[in-house]
């Protein structure tokens, strides 16, 4: 056993262990409040998070609403089906006959619309060789709204042209040459005026009674002729428009159902709707587009009239520019469908179908700095431009005829007739891209054609020939 002096100190083994469990216990302390600290700051918005939460709001949906139109004669029969006809097929016409039938019009949608109705596309058979316009305008139409007044039953075509409430429309030959029968505006169901309720003095449904009477003064030449047509209701969305969505104005468009009117809406450049179709007679009836839009809705502007004072076919659109979209023009032999001397704006050509002395014909010599773009159009007859416009665009276009582009152009997706593409008149620095397009039957995928160094290079194809010009291929 170890001895100590007298001032020796005892080995003491707790005493030895204190300081090492208070230094653990510091760490173990230090420890837990570094974690205590981490977590707290973790909690409120590092880029580490323990806790999460998620709403989700399901089954959300967006309804954009219709416009939809409902079309019944008397007994309840549906004129949108062709099966359903107005008025009664098996009668005998005679001088001085009357014959009576019931229109109502509904608004099946929720947008509220202007709607017009007329018959078109009259055609004749039968008869004594007399004309369309002959035999249409024996016949009187007359039309009764029903609004606030029970249906009226005449007892003579006397009490039709006497009875306050009837409107003289015109003869049937007026009719058939674009004047509408009979117009108005119809609400949605529930539709609402800025949240204060059904809008005021607008009906979903309207009904009418249509007279349609024979002169007396009609003669024998009319004898066993039948005039056929269609009944065409158009419906289009109000400019102030009152709808199950409360009021709205975003839909500012002119309508027109014949020359004056549609005259009128472009010298205006407004966005005009073409109800009908027209025909005009005389070269000074002409029209002109400078800016805006003209839909013609599928129907067609027909020329019948001659030539300009110069022997030269007259424009019968002639555009500076604006839109231009689902419309025929029918220009004849005396007319080019769509003229340009000059272009103030660029024009836009959509679904349009063109045919005349010339389908499309520009020629003129002022610099515009505009483009041309032509979309899904047929175009009957030859076509030529001038290198007026920065570019000319052509995408799913038809050329039955002779196309003469002068300018930088690009057709993606156009079909074209036999060698009916003439590049003869490009100038230095101008090129023809095609892209897509059927030529002679034959897909081109790609060919550019350019005038360089005076000569006429041509790359991606070998079927374009060319007369007047040395060509080079590559």
């Amino acid at each position: 056993m170890k001895k100590y002096g007298k001032f020796e100190k005892r080995f003491d083994a707790a005493a030895a262990k204190q300081p090492k469990m208070k230094s653990l216990l510091l760490q173990t302390y230090f420890t837990s409040l570094f974690s205590l600290v981490l977590c707290v700051s973790l909690f409120f918005g590092t880029s580490y998070a323990w806790f999460t939460s998620e709403v989700t709001n399901t089954k959300n949906e967006i309804y954009v609403g219709t416009l939809k139109v409902g079309l019944h004669a008397m007994g309840g029969r549906d004129l949108t089906s062709s099966s359903n006809k107005l008025f009664n097929q098996n009668i005998r016409w005679e001088p001085g006959y009357t014959t009576l039938d019931t229109i109502q019009i509904n608004n099946e949608g929720d947008l509220a619309f202007k709607y017009v109705l007329s018959f078109t596309d009259g055609s004749l058979t039968g008869g004594n060789a007399q004309n369309l316009g002959a035999v249409a305008k024996q016949f009187d139409i007359w039309t009764y709204d029903h609004r606030g007044t029970g249906a009226p039953s005449p007892a003579s075509y006397a009490q039709i042209t006497e009875e306050a409430g009837w409107v003289y429309v015109g003869t049937l030959e007026d009719v058939l040459n674009g004047k509408s029968v009979l117009s108005g505006e119809l609400a949605a169901v529930g539709a609402q005026n800025n949240g204060t309720g059904t809008t005021a003095g607008m009906l979903t449904e309207h009904t009418y009674t249509v007279a349609l009477h024979m002169k007396e003064s009609a003669d024998a030449d009319v004898i066993g002729s039948k005039i056929s047509l269609n009944v065409k209701l158009i419906a289009y969305q109000m400019i102030g428009e009152a709808d199950v969505f409360g009021q709205k104005d975003y839909d500012n468009i002119v309508s027109a159902s014949g020359a004056e009117e549609l005259t009128k809406a472009l010298t205006a450049g407004e966005d005009v709707v073409l109800l009908n179709g027209i025909t005009i007679g005389s070269a000074d009836r002409c029209l002109t587009i400078k800016s805006g839009s003209l839909d013609g809705a599928g129907n067609s502007i027909s020329y019948t009239g001659g030539k300009n004072s110069n022997g030269k076919p007259m424009g019968v659109l002639t555009a500076s520019g604006g839109t231009i979209q689902n419309l025929k023009i029918k220009a004849g032999t005396n007319g080019s469908a769509v003229y340009v001397t000059k272009l103030d704006k660029d024009l836009v050509i959509v679904d349009c179908s063109f045919s005349g002395a010339k389908s499309f014909y520009m020629d003129g010599t002022q610099a515009a700095g505009c483009t041309m773009t032509f979309t899904d159009t047929y175009f009957e007859n030859d076509i030529a431009y001038k290198n007026i416009v920065d570019h000319a665009y052509f995408d799913n276009c038809t050329f039955a005829q002779l196309v003469t582009p002068c300018g930088d152009t690009t057709m993606e997706g156009c079909t074209f007739g036999w060698e009916s593409l003439d590049v003869s008149a490009l100038e230095s620095g101008e090129a023809i891209t095609l892209l897509n397009c059927t030529y002679n039957g034959v897909l081109i995928e790609r060919a550019v054609v350019q005038v360089t160094d005076g000569n006429l290079t041509i790359e991606g194809t070998d079927l374009l020939a060319v007369k007047g010009k040395s060509i080079v291929r590559k």
